[in-house]
């Protein structure tokens, strides 16, 4: 029997080790359904039951407890020793209930497996106080401390209190008091919120007394509605310590804003009478003592004067406006004594009044070219000078009866044309055209309406006219004829003529001249075949740089541009045709080294041909001298007759080139360039070569005197006197006198 009792009681012997087993079985075996298996591990320690309010001697029991980063409770292997703290030196922790004096702790032991530990506090002082919670070296802190107060009577309820009654759109101070048994709760440290069922008004945020608060705190309120409102505060963390206003009505405010009565719709000169009444930020009716300004955007009106600083208002006012507009137009009222600014609007659309005249208006509205027309506009308005949109019939105009003028045509409507009238029916503006073929004032008359009296136009002949003025070239009607290099020439015509055809001389005093484009050549001045007509030959000396870019001409009088009627300036173009010369000019021996000794006699030959069928009768030689002087030509032992600043050639035929000698006379200095440079012109100084550099290096070894020595060495010294005494031994037949390019050379 005692071996059957032995084997009963052995499961409970194992039952009983198995307790010990688990405490040291590592928690990697325990398995994780295990309720004694470690969770994630602690993050921070938090501080559980901490009241609204701690009273003084009370024994509060309080819970450190373990919680991981989701705030969920978390567990250790191992025993966490906390430390508790307190800023209140009058307070202290306790491990039971009784918080006995000799009993107080410092921390506390979360055991092994556990997740918190509870203890007591208990303060002996008023005051603030913060608790809090760590556990040392670990890194695990109470993360949710906060200030408490520390009071000998509880905070029962919140007083609220307003300085002033509420009105719509001005702040008003909100005073909320905590209250206990005694009075005031000077130590309340909770948070509170406001509340209230009305949308006219933005509450305060949340709020966490201070102790410099001492329970008491303002707040500042702005209701922007009229009505009944309700208002509470609440302590977030007890919902049983309020305090309420349980009605009260917020009132009419002060006006920020004026409004107007006025008709969208008036007419120009009828006066109009509003009212003006004050509102508050909720648009509410109001009362208004000061002075307004009144403003609008209608040009030409009469407005109320400014109300005097004690006018109140609302107040009933008039206003006249007499220019018309079919936009809406602003009338506004401003405040000028609040300071706030008030301000208030109206838009109205001012309509004409009845029809009252006829405007004629000219146009051109000065002097008309005779053989042109002018445009007389016929505007019906009223007497306030708004155009009217009325019929008129039996609307007449007509010219004087002795007058030239004839007419041309009109918009009138059902118009019929008697003698020297037109007469049709007038809605809106219409125009009536009159020519006149001669230079005269022509009066006219209307008939059907009111007008401010006859109209007189001027016709004036000799007026030109960009219409029919002419400004063309004569060889051709292309737009942009070509223009050869050298030879080529286009004749420009420029015709001044009124609209009657008649060429039209420039005034007296004018200057007429023409521009082009580089490197076009003008004949300026242009001549004048006839009063008002003139021609203007153009050439082009050489190509220009951009062949393809057509270049311009244009006339100007008194310097100033002329230009069309759509704006652009009068001008023509021709198109660049760049060939060679028809006249060529060679250097013989161009290749050969030249070279020119101080005060020596030098020589080289050109041969100038025409590969043009047509002879050249004008050609000119033309020679410049850089350290070169008294340069001659010469053909056929025969000097070239000057003229002007060249010299005149022979006749140039196809076939038949000119040989030319050319002689110089070198500077008596010692010179680093000597070059003479040829060239051809016509008779009117226009091109027709290239220009050709004939280049001489110095050599001051030699000197020739001229008159058949071998030349020979010789001192530098000897120079002056030898080149007098060469110019001396020259045949006298040479001798000319020298032009200014040559002086400027010695």
């Amino acid at each position: 029997m005692n071996q059957a009792m032995s084997r009963r009681l052995r499961p409970c012997g194992l039952l009983l080790l198995l307790p010990v087993l688990m405490a040291n079985t590592p928690p990697s075996l325990a398995g994780a359904s295990s309720p004694l298996a470690a969770t994630t591990a602690p993050d921070h320690i938090v501080l559980e039951g901490l009241p609204n309010e701690l009273l003084l001697y009370q024994c509060v029991k309080l819970t450190a407890a373990l919680r991981d980063s989701s705030g969920n409770p978390a567990t250790t292997s191992g025993a966490v020793q906390v430390q508790l703290y307190s800023t209140l030196m009058g307070g202290a922790f306790y491990p039971s209930e009784y918080c006995s004096a000799g009993t107080e702790i410092a921390g506390v032991t979360i055991a092994a497996g556990t997740s918190s530990q509870f203890f007591w506090y208990r303060a002996t002082v008023p005051g603030a106080v913060t608790i809090s919670a760590s556990d040392g070296a670990g890194g695990l802190s109470d993360a949710l401390s906060r200030l408490l107060s520390v009071v000998a009577l509880p905070t029962l309820e919140f007083r609220l209190e307003m300085s002033a009654a509420p009105q719509v759109g001005v702040p008003i101070e909100l005073t909320v008091s905590a209250k206990n048994a005694s009075g005031v709760a000077t130590g309340y440290s909770g948070t509170i919120q406001f509340y209230t069922k009305a949308t006219g008004v933005t509450l305060p945020a949340n709020y966490t007394f201070t102790p410099n608060d001492a329970g008491v705190k303002k707040f500042t309120l702005t209701f922007m509605k009229k009505g009944v409102y309700e208002l509470t505060v609440t302590d977030t963390a007890n919902t049983q310590l309020l305090g309420r206003i349980s009605s009260f009505e917020v009132l009419t405010g002060p006006a920020v804003a004026f409004t107007m009565n006025l008709p969208t719709d008036v007419t120009a000169g009828e006066p109009v009478e509003f009212k003006v009444v004050p509102v508050d930020a909720d648009n509410n009716p109001t009362t208004y003592l000061g002075a307004v300004h009144f403003t609008t955007t209608v040009p030409k009106a009469e407005l109320p004067i400014d109300t005097p600083n004690d006018a109140p208002l609302p107040v009933e006012l008039t206003v006249t406006f007499f220019t018309a507009s079919s936009m809406p137009q602003e009338f506004r009222i401003t405040d000028l004594s609040s300071g706030r600014g008030s301000t208030g609007t109206s838009q109205v659309v001012v309509h004409p009044a009845a029809l009252k005249k006829v405007e004629l208006t000219p146009s051109p509205d000065d002097e008309v070219p005779a053989c042109g027309p002018v445009t007389i506009t016929l505007t019906p308005k009223d007497e306030y000078d708004n155009v009217v949109d009325e019929t008129l019939s039996g609307a007449s105009l007509c010219k004087a009866q002795d007058s030239s003028a004839t007419f041309d045509s009109t918009t009138l409507k059902a118009h019929v044309v008697s003698g020297d009238c037109v007469t049709g029916v007038l809605t809106g503006s219409a125009q009536v055209v009159w020519k006149d073929m001669k230079e005269e004032n022509v009066e006219f008359k209307f008939s059907g309406a009111n007008v401010d009296g006859p109209l007189v136009i001027h016709w004036k002949a000799g007026l030109p006219s960009i219409e029919t003025s002419t400004f063309r070239f004569l060889q051709t009607s292309e737009l942009r004829p070509e223009l050869r290099t050298y030879t080529g020439e286009l004749k420009l015509e420029l015709a001044r003529r009124d609209l009657c055809g008649t060429l039209v001389p420039l005034a007296a005093g004018s200057r007429l001249s023409f521009a082009g484009d580089e490197p076009l050549a003008l004949g300026n001045p242009a001549t004048e075949v006839e009063p008002g007509r003139w021609l203007l030959p153009v050439r082009l000396p050489q190509c220009p740089a951009d062949p393809s870019v057509p270049l311009a001409i244009w006339p100007l009088i008194n310097d100033h541009e002329l230009y069309l009627p759509d704006g652009k300036r009068a001008e023509r173009f021709v198109t660049p045709l760049c060939l060679p010369p028809l006249v060529q000019l060679q250097l013989l021996n161009e290749g050969a080294k030249r070279f020119a000794a101080p005060g020596t006699v030098v020589e080289f030959e050109v041969t100038v041909s025409n590969s043009g069928d047509a002879p050249i009768t004008d050609g000119v030689l033309m020679l410049s001298g850089n350290g070169l002087m008294s340069l001659e030509p010469i053909i056929d032992d025969k000097p070239l007759t000057p003229s002007g600043e060249g010299f005149t050639l022979p006749e140039l035929s196809k076939g038949s080139p000119v040989t030319v000698k050319i002689t110089a006379q070198a500077s008596t200095q010692s010179r680093e360039t000597l070059e003479a440079l040829v060239w051809c012109v016509n008779a009117s100084g226009d091109r027709l070569t290239e220009q050709q550099t004939v280049s001489f290096a110095p050599d001051d070894s030699k000197v020739d005197v001229g008159c058949g020595c071998h030349a020979a060495a010789l001192p530098s010294q000897l120079f002056p006197w030898l080149a007098l005494l060469m110019a001396a031994s020259r045949p006298w037949k040479r001798l000319r006198r020298l032009r200014r390019g040559e002086r400027n050379g010695l």
